[in-house]
């Protein structure tokens, strides 16, 4: 995921842009605004809380993974620079990278990962990822930038779980949790993802900005993301002509005859939506791409 790689089957999505800007094999230029109709707001940015398929876009982009997946289903670093497989697959050690910070300013290490470990499998919290990580011993510091992972039996379940698991083991702000609770942390996301939340004006607008600490040099390539909440198709759908969001999402099935046959745009469904055309996620087709948008890298990673 890159921040990960599904394949939702939504029977009902389609997903339209305009032809004359298509430039999925042009190069990522920075800069810009991608303005997108969403179909519904978020219940929240809290990864190991928050419901809902709004949510789960938008997380991947405001937190990392130690691991994430490429387009070609390689398993890759993000947080973790390299990891060790050890003691017949019950032992992973990561090496995490350096000199990564938060969107609030704290320091990411080994410590985190523990912490974020901790609270993922605490049942109180009952976070999504638990039962994923029930294959997990014990996760140790070993120093600043170093963490183990022992496991109660061999498994290759790991690596996946880390990466591709909802939207993986994303890596949340203890110093924000402290500050807000369990209940407000959703509001105030804190990670080290390439976008950072600029605005949320609930059932109105969701306004990711651009991570200038991000720590991938020269990502990301937009400098806003705006997922403007609108419920209703038919008006996702004439927002879309009249030129004022860049993707439409969902679009009602009745709508889908005469939109096709538009010179200007271009519908796009399931599986036969190419890499540049996932917003959010690479390799996700379940959101939209619009006029003037380059390929997937400048949108997440």
């Amino acid at each position: 995921m890159i921040g990960s790689i599904r394949w939702p089957l939504y029977i009902a999505l389609l997903l339209v842009l305009s032809v004359s800007n298509l430039a999925v094999a042009q190069a990522p230029k920075p800069g810009g605004t991608l303005k997108v109709a969403w179909e519904a707001d978020v219940t929240g940015l809290d990864p190991y809380l928050s419901p809902g398929v709004q949510a789960w876009h938008t997380v991947g982009n405001l937190f990392s993974s130690l691991v994430t997946v490429d387009t070609n289903l390689n398993y890759v670093p993000d947080l973790a620079e390299s990891w060790d497989i050890l003691e017949n697959g019950t032992v992973y050690v990561f090496h995490l990278r350096k000199g990564v910070k938060f969107h609030e300013g704290s320091d990411f290490d080994a410590e985190v990962v523990r912490w974020n470990y901790q609270r993922a499998v605490d049942p109180e919290e009952d976070a999504f990822i638990a039962p994923f990580l029930s294959i997990v011993e014990s996760v140790e510091v070993v120093d600043a930038h170093t963490v183990k992972f022992t496991l109660k039996h061999p498994t290759r379940t790991l690596l996946p779980t880390l990466a591709i698991n909802r939207v993986g083991f994303l890596q949340m702000s203890p110093a924000s949790y402290k500050r807000w609770g369990k209940d407000e942390v959703r509001l105030h996301p804190d990670g080290t993802g390439p976008f950072k939340l600029g605005k949320w004006e609930q059932n109105c607008i969701v306004v990711l900005e651009k991570n200038p600490h991000y720590f991938k040099p020269g990502l990301p390539y937009l400098d806003r993301v705006e997922l403007q909440i609108m419920k209703e198709g038919v008006t996702r759908v004439t927002a879309l002509r009249a030129g004022e969001v860049d993707f439409a999402n969902y679009i009602p099935r009745e709508h889908v005859e005469r939109l096709t046959k538009d010179a200007k745009l271009q519908v796009l469904k399931g599986k036969d939506t190419p890499a540049g055309a996932e917003l959010l996620q690479p390799a996700q087709a379940s959101l939209p791409r619009r006029a003037g948008t380059e390929s997937d890298p400048g949108v997440r990673d």
